[in-house]
Parts: C-alpha cells; sequence; structure tokens
C-alpha cells in the first residue's frame, strides 16, 4: 500500500509473511519472536547477544582511558583543582554528573560548568577556559564535548592549564598533543559509547561500580539514540535494572514516582532532562547536575515540580513551531525552514518531527542579528558531516545524523542553494521510506509469546520500527463505542483503535475489508484481572 502526503513524500507499507520455523529451532524461542528475529536480518553473533539473559560490563585499560586517570590521580596528589565542562543536552547534563561523582569520591576539589544554548554556544570555548582560570582550576576535563573546540584548547595552553577531552561526536580534524579519551581510540567493545559512557569507563578505572553513574550512562545512552550493541548495550541493561531501585531518586522523581522502562526513558524522561537546556533564556542548566546527584528528597521534589512546568511549556513552543515550519516549508530535497519567531531550543526536536514525517534532511533556523543559527536531523543514507564538509558558508557540526549549524544573513540564499543541490543527487537514491508489519497469525497471539519479546528488551534499531499485521479474516467481532473500535480476534485477544488517535481522525472507520489488515503494536491489556493480548491499531491498510 502507498500512501501520498503533503509535499509529494510516499511512503510504502510492507506486510511480511514469513515461516520462522528454523529459528525457533536454532534459538530456542517461540514463534513471535523467531518471526521477529528472522526480519531483522540480524547476524548470529547479534542474535546471541540479544538473547544473552543478564548483563556483565566491563573496564576499558585502552590507553588514552589510563592516561586520562593517571592525570587525574596527579591532580588529586598535587592539590589541583579540577573545572568540568559538560554539553546542554541529557547526554552532557549525565556525563558531567557522572564525573562529578567520581571527582568527589576521590576528594579532588572541583567544579563545572554547562554552556547557556544561546550566550555561550555548543561546548568549550575561550570565554569557558577564562572562567575555569578565574575559578583557580588547575585541569579542565571536558565531557560530550571538546573535539572541535581547537581555539578554546589552544587558550588552556596559552594560560599555562591541562586539559583533557572526554568525547564521542565525528572527529573532523585530529588534535595533536591534547588528552583524549574517545571510542575512536578505545577497542571494538567501546565503539558506541555516548559521552556519559566515555564518562562511566573513566569512572569505572577509578573506583569501580557505582550504581548512580551506571544509571546515568545508561539514560543518556537512550536518550541520544545510540547503538544498543556490545558494551553500550550491558550498560543500558544494567543502568534499567538500577532505575528499577529508584536509584538515582532524582529519575524516580521526574516519573511521578511512575515505573521506568526503556520506552520511559526514550519519550518522558530524556525530553524533560532536554527542556532546561532548551529553554536556557528560562532556566539554568547548571542547576541539573546538582539535581541528578542529590540525596535531599525535598530538593529533588521541588526542582522535579520545575522540570516538569518547563517541560509543558517546551512541548506548547514545539506545537507552535511545527505548525509555523510546515507552512514555510516547499518541494526541495532538503527542507530548510527558517523564522525570526523560531525558538532556538526546540528547533532540532522540530527539525526531527519535519524529518521523520516526510523523509527528508531538514534544517529548522533561527534568526537573530543577521545569524541564522539551527539544528539539522537527517535520514539514513545521507551523513550530514559528510554533506556540509565542503559548504564555505556554514559553521558547526555534530553527529551525522544530528548537528548544529549557524549561517551568516548574507550568505544564506547561497548556502541554501549549495544545500539543495548538494542534496538532490543523494536523495535520488534514498530507497523509499517503507514501514513493516509482520503478519500475525492466531497461535502467535498467546500471552507467553508478548512476555518472551522482553528477552530483546531494549530493542535494537533494528527491530525498534517493525510492528505487527493482523488479517481483517481473523476478526470475529467489532464493537463500536464513543471512545473506540475493539476487534476481537480468536479466543483470547482483541485489537483495539482509540478514536482520539490520529488514524480515526483522518479516517475514521467504515468496516474491514477482508483484504485489509488491522496495524500497530502488540501489547498486554489486563483488566479486573484477566490479561489479554491486544494490537493497539495505528491504521488499516491492505
Amino acid at each position: 500500500m502507498f500512501l501520498k502526503l503533503k509535499h509529494s513524500i510516499i511512503f510504502l507499507m510492507k506486510i511480511i509473511s514469513i515461516n520462522a520455523k528454523d529459528y525457533e529451532e536454532k534459538y530456542h524461542v517461540h514463534s513471535l519472536l523467531a518471526k521477529l528475529l528472522k526480519v531483522s536480518e540480524l547476524d548470529e553473533s547479534f542474535i546471541f547477544e540479544l538473547l544473552k539473559e543478564g548483563y556483565e560490563l566491563s573496564t576499558s585499560s585502552d590507553e588514552c582511558v589510563k592516561k586520562a586517570c593517571k592525570r587525574i590521580l596527579e591532580a588529586k596528589d598535587n592539590n589541583e583543582k579540577i573545572f568540568v565542562v559538560g554539553d546542554y543536552d541529557a547526554d552532557g547534563i549525565c556525563a558531567a554528573s557522572i564525573m562529578k561523582i567520581l571527582l568527589d569520591k576521590l576528594c579532588i576539589e572541583n567544579d563545572y560548568y554547562i554552556p547557556n544554548r544561546f550566550t555561550d554556544g555548543y561546548g568549550l570555548n575561550e570565554d569557558i577556559v577564562l572562567k575555569a582560570k578565574d575559578n583557580n582550576s588547575d585541569l579542565i576535563i571536558t565531557v560530550d564535548n571538546g573535539v572541535k573546540a581547537l581555539d578554546a584548547i589552544n587558550k588552556t595552553k596559552e594560560l599555562g592549564m591541562d586539559i583533557i577531552i572526554t568525547d564521542h561526536h565525528t572527529i573532523e580534524e585530529e588534535l595533536k598533543d591534547v588528552l583524549v579519551v574517545h571510542p575512536n581510540y578505545m577497542s571494538e567493545e567501546y565503539e558506541y559509547l555516548c559521552g556519559a559512557g566515555v564518562a562511566l569507563e573513566i569512572s569505572r578505572y577509578l573506583i569501580g561500580d557505582d550504581e548512580r553513574s551506571i544509571a546515568l550512562a545508561a539514560i543518556a545512552s537512550i536518550a541520544d539514540v545510540m547503538v544498543l550493541s556490545k558494551e553500550t548495550r550491558e550498560i543500558v541493561k544494567a543502568g534499567l535494572e538500577i532505575i528499577k531501585k529508584k536509584i538515582p531518586y532524582s529519575i524516580y522523581a521526574l516519573n511521578n514516582g511512575g515505573e521506568i522502562d526503556y520506552e520511559t526513558i526514550g519519550f518522558q524522561i530524556a525530553p524533560k532532562l532536554n527542556c532546561v537546556g532548551r529553554l536556557a533564556d528560562k532556566a539554568d542548566v547548571n542547576v541539573m547536575p546538582e539535581y541528578l546527584i542529590s540525596d535531599s528528597h525535598i530538593y529533588i521534589d521541588d526542582i522535579s515540580r520545575e522540570i516538569n512546568n518547563f517541560n509543558e511549556e517546551r512541548k506548547e513552543l514545539q506545537r507552535t513551531q511545527v505548525t509555523k515550519a510546515k507552512e514555510l516549508m516547499n518541494d526541495d530535497p532538503f527542507i530548510i525552514v527558517a523564522d525570526e519567531s523560531f525558538h532556538e531550543g526546540v528547533n532540532g526536536i522540530v527539525a526531527g518531527r519535519l524529518c521523520e514525517e516526510f523523509n527528508r534532511p531538514s534544517l529548522v533556523m533561527s534568526i537573530k542579528d543577521n545569524i541564522y543559527k539551527g539544528s539539522a536531523r537527517s535520514i539514513e543514507g545521507i551523513n550530514l558531516i559528510e554533506l556540509f564538509k565542503d559548504n564555505e558558508y556554514v559553521e558547526g557540526g555534530g553527529h551525522k545524523s544530528a548537528a548544529g549549524y549557524s549561517v551568516k544573513k548574507e550568505d544564506f540564499k547561497a548556502f541554501y542553494d549549495k544545500c539543495q543541490s548538494d542534496t538532490k543527487g543523494l536523495l535520488d537514491n534514498i530507497t523509499v521510506k517503507e514501514k513493516e508489519y509482520i503478519e500475525l497469525g492466531l497461535n502467535d497471539l498467546t500471552i507467553q509469546n508478548i512476555k518472551e519479546l522482553s528477552r530483546i528488551e531494549p530493542k535494537p534499531k533494528q527491530l525498534s520500527n517493525i510492528k505487527y499485521a493482523i488479517s481483517a479474516r481473523k476478526v470475529n467481532r467489532v464493537f463500536d463505542n464513543e471512545s473506540i473500535v475493539k476487534f476481537m480476534i480468536g479466543a483470547n485477544s482483541e485489537a483495539v483503535l482509540f478514536k482520539n488517535s490520529e488514524y480515526y481522525k483522518n479516517n475514521g472507520f467504515n468496516g474491514l475489508k477482508d483484504n485489509e489488515y488491522l496495524l500497530g503494536r502488540l501489547t498486554l491489556n489486563e483488566y479486573k484481572g484477566n490479561i489479554r493480548v491486544q494490537l493497539i491499531v495505528e491504521g488499516i491498510g491492505e
């Protein structure tokens, strides 16, 4: 089925009918999980990694880690003061918190600074180096930033200070005569670490396990959408177990005391951690590390209420800006929209929404003081770092799929045109975005099968977007009331189409045809002690 949306982007829906008996036997799993694994086409070693019970954290002994740890211990021996420079997103905040926990445990005098998104910009700069010097610090440690801060690094040398860069962002130019701890310089096991993950390896080398630090590194890994494999997967699994014990309490409080799992962190906790840095014109992100590592429930409860309020404000800004951005966009290969009304703190979220909905790289920019400044998001197959490396009009960087850029007003037209010409050829070779649905039989719809899916939690990216399809021929009865349409399937299963869903608002429901499928995600629904397999319907298609 093809679904054509605004601005000529076409999405393809694919129903996958598959026999996975061979996977059931090979991996000793039931039919539903076997189908999911087979459709994913993951290699055998990764499947065994996914199915492995428990977790086992390791500690990096790579040379860069050992050198950084040696310098930190020298600071302790020499009674030096360390100044930690973080970043204003969830990863940077968690990384700064991990480093502070470490330095406090080592009884090293320390201070930290999280840059203001609007006044400081991203990462370490010369003004922050001067701030560290005025703070009487001897050693600067960056977390989740630093590999692009060439001028600031030179400034530290000029002032007679030492610096350790810990980062995971793309290294575009090798740093000479600088101690850098980065996944590029670590063994393959650590290649998917986020900024907080890198900080955790330093912490583990020096003080071993610290539950709060492991939990924060897990949260950061999820928030930064890291590849869930190798050591990063172990960190996330370990962290989720620790978080179940309400460690740290600050994360528990952010969820209003509710249970926390992988999806809760990704969709509820991470946006709240990010929102304080996004609304830097209203909030002070430097409160966040103290909040995350505090033991005072009174303090935590007070700050969590403020964070939740800021997050509601962020949501409203986001809704308004998405609407405006869609009005401004056109059919060019690279979606670039700019406006004086755009709030810099939510540009990245809006770019992500446009990128996801229209399957094109997107850049959303605020305009202030003759500077266009914004955040970009990209699709599979288009690397932002590669795309912009020869674009003379732009400054900035980040990851291949998420980055920040600024352009002078007089250069914007030339920048825009070059982006479109450079992207057009790349976009022509991109496969049409496809939503995959595994067709299910009645034997797949068992409570045991649904529970078994937890064995591969947290799901890697290759599995997270795959959903399920149930043929209309398997529907016994349909109940339609004010809030839902319920489809009874087999003896103990159902599908539910909520009338407040986007699909129902746009399409309504006028009955099922035999050649149609109910499309959505599986869950278990418990009501008055009875548990049923339930498909949450996100669409109906052929």
